[in-house]
């Protein structure tokens, strides 16, 4: 249990974040389980998410593990995969040799309705409070990002809403 292992934060949110994962993952609560045509979301697809993500982060040499957690931990909540699964793709996204962000940004634009896109994008806005650049990027960060996942600003600001920064 990743979560009670670390030293609580203050006001609890350790307790209250695994809770909310659990209940969102006992109940279904995976958003991008299934496709915006109502099949079930591929591996290549989660990869293509991940990859999507990892060109929206590594900004920072000293915040990388913290970007690759909050991928990781996003991975699995958005699609309601193990721990194990989410590592894999988030490695399988890391070692593909097509690094291209914007054919996974492309591969997410079609795979997923503009609700599940603007979840992509809350874990954007995660990966972004993990580096710390939020007060000076923000607006550039739901411009562009929020475009290649072909979303217009407003919604790509709405979305900072999905977001699940770690102190709060």
């Amino acid at each position: 249990m990743e979560m009670l292992s670390r030293a609580p934060r203050p006001g609890g949110t350790v307790a209250r974040s695994w809770i909310g994962r659990a209940r969102n993952r006992w109940i279904g609560g995976a958003p991008l389980a299934t496709t915006r045509l109502g099949a079930p979301s591929s591996h290549r697809i989660q990869v293509a998410t991940a990859r999507f993500l990892a060109t929206t982060a590594y900004g920072d040499a000293d915040s990388i593990e913290a970007e690759r957690r909050t991928i990781r931990r996003g991975i699995q909540d958005l699609f309601g995969v193990t721990r194990r699964q989410a590592w894999r793709v988030v490695r399988a996204a890391e070692n593909d040799s097509n690094r291209d962000g914007h054919e996974a940004a492309a591969q997410v634009r079609d795979a997923f309705d503009t609700n599940q896109r603007m979840r992509i994008m809350g874990l954007a806005w995660e990966l972004a409070y993990a580096d710390g650049l939020i007060p000076a990027f923000g607006r550039v960060l739901a411009d562009r990002i929020g475009a290649m996942a072909g979303l217009h600003p407003e919604q790509a600001i709405a979305a900072r809403s999905f977001a699940n920064p770690p102190w709060i």
